[in-house]
């Protein structure tokens, strides 16, 4: 069973850790989460709204600080190229 815990991190940022699951499944969640933050509502009031995705698996020697940094460099890696985007 996939367990997802969504929360705020930092200024506009969000992390969720999705338990239970493996690369192509997280891949899959953030771009579906991806695809409906740009068909929300907002889209229609002329405010395009989109979301760069980062994303990083666990491993066993992984600490919450390793395993952080790299989902915030994929983060930033979605963002440098060219936003709207996942990178996992």
């Amino acid at each position: 069973m996939m367990c997802f815990s969504p929360g705020r991190w930092g200024g506009e940022q969000f992390v969720a850790i999705i338990a239970n699951t493996h690369l192509l499944v997280l891949e899959d969640v953030a771009e579906r989460l991806r695809l409906l933050v740009a068909a929300s509502a907002a889209r229609s009031q002329e405010i395009r709204v989109t979301i760069s995705v980062g994303g990083a698996d666990a491993t066993k020697n992984d600490t919450l600080e390793s395993l952080f940094r790299r989902a915030d460099d994929k983060l930033y890696e979605a963002k440098n190229f060219g936003r709207n985007c996942i990178r996992i």
